[in-house]
């Protein structure tokens, strides 16, 4: 399943902020809480390893709330996010009740479609009914492990007053209001069930299109971005480019993922969270969003060129098929700013600096001591055999298939798919 996220609204809320606020309803087709010690105690020292624990407190992001809004009723449907709006408000409930910070608040509150009780309980935590069901029985556990967690700390109250801090100043939700006609059990088998989470690609489009509805833009703008969108995934799924520009046989849920990261920048193999694409580029898209689309119409026509310019097929193809993770974004960035001349040197240079022999180096070559250096340098005579001189003609139509590389790669090491 896509997301339509052509009218969803996207934002980002403090945990205790006015922003996020109301009644959050809980409908039927979800289980109730379910977080046990590992999952509480491993948010808790994420915030205290990320937030509070380092000389400069940077943002930290939860994974998204996924909502819809119901008139009828005034408030929010909740979708996906229950498990993680429960602990922060448990979280926020113990700030209080430990007497440290007794103002601490959050200003939200959870409803139950099928459990009542639940709510009231939420406010109770009486310890007498936590085994009348399994409900109850998470929500106190999960409190137990808060308690624990904050006992264990060198400096309890200390440690409290940090965390009702970062709460309140760097740790973020991501809000993602799904579109009015959305099929809501649908939307939540493919979170929950099919344990599909919406990618960077779904929450910057909603982050396009809705900032571009706020700006004044004229629908037809937002309907041409969606045109655009939905024809640069269809060319990123062309099998042959795919292997050529990630040197991988492997299916992204959405290809368009690919000219983001490319956006975003280089990592150098720096572990970042799920979602650290969009947050890179949210800035960039909340200042200017046809700005920021246009940069992405060009780094698709970038990409598109080099995948049609013969040349350039071959040796950036090289590159990526010999390299890591991280050659897509490398190249990219060397072609930032660069001639059309002068990147296919740079390219031709970084391509002798990869193989890296002299002639002594060649002739002491053995493929059971040097394997890589000598897969290395087969590929790169199979695609400069392709590829040959530009006077014949007869090779001008030639292309070496990085897919077919990448199929034969699979077929000898899986004899039974061969």
């Amino acid at each position: 399943m896509t997301l339509d996220t052509r009218s969803a609204e996207l934002t980002r809320k403090l945990v205790i902020s006015d922003a996020l606020s109301g009644e959050f309803f809980v409908p039927s087709y979800q289980r109730g809480y379910r977080w046990g010690a590992p999952e509480v105690v491993k948010l808790l020292d994420d915030i205290n390893t990320d937030v509070i624990a380092v000389s400069v407190p940077r943002s930290y992001y939860l994974q998204p709330i996924v909502v819809m809004w119901r008139e009828a009723a005034g408030n929010w449907e909740l979708i996906d996010g229950q498990q993680r709006l429960t602990t922060l408000y448990l979280i926020v409930k113990y700030l209080r009740d430990s007497n440290w910070l007794p103002r601490a608040k959050v200003n939200y509150s959870l409803a139950y479609e099928t459990r009542e009780n639940s709510r009231e309980y939420l406010d109770t935590l009486n310890p007498a009914l936590r085994h009348s069901n399994i409900d109850f029985h998470y929500i106190y556990s999960a409190y137990e492990a808060i308690e624990k967690w904050f006992e264990e700390q060198p400096d309890p109250e200390g440690a409290a007053i940090n965390m009702r801090k970062a709460l309140a100043e760097h740790v973020h939700l991501i809000w993602y209001q799904a579109p009015e006609g959305t099929d809501k059990n649908e939307l939540f088998r493919r979170l929950n069930v099919g344990r599909i989470p919406l990618t960077d690609a779904e929450l910057i489009k909603a982050l396009v299109l809705s900032k571009l509805g706020a700006d004044g833009s004229r629908p037809e703008r937002q309907e041409q971005i969606a045109v655009q969108w939905d024809s640069f995934e269809r060319d990123l799924r062309d099998p042959e480019l795919w292997a050529f520009i990630t040197g991988s046989a492997s299916e992204w849920p959405t290809h368009i993922d690919l000219l983001f990261r490319a956006m975003a920048g280089s990592t150098d193999g720096k572990e970042q969270h799920r979602y650290w694409v969009f947050e890179e580029l949210r800035p960039r898209i909340e200042k200017a969003p046809s700005e920021f689309w246009r940069e992405v119409v060009r780094m698709h026509g970038l990409i598109t060129g080099w995948f049609h310019d013969r040349t350039l097929y071959h040796l950036i193809g090289f590159l990526i098929a010999s390299g890591n993770r991280y050659e897509f974004e490398r190249i990219v960035e060397l072609a930032d700013g660069s001639t059309n001349k002068a990147f296919r040197l740079a390219l031709v240079e970084r391509i002798r600096a990869r193989i890296g022999l002299t002639r002594t180096h060649l002739d002491d070559l053995n493929y059971e001591l040097h394997r890589e250096a000598c897969q290395q340098l087969l590929l790169l005579m199979n695609v400069a055999t392709v590829l040959g001189p530009d006077d014949m003609r007869e090779r001008r139509t030639q292309r070496f298939s990085f897919r077919a590389k990448l199929a034969n790669h699979v077929a000898k090491k899986n004899p039974q798919w061969a």
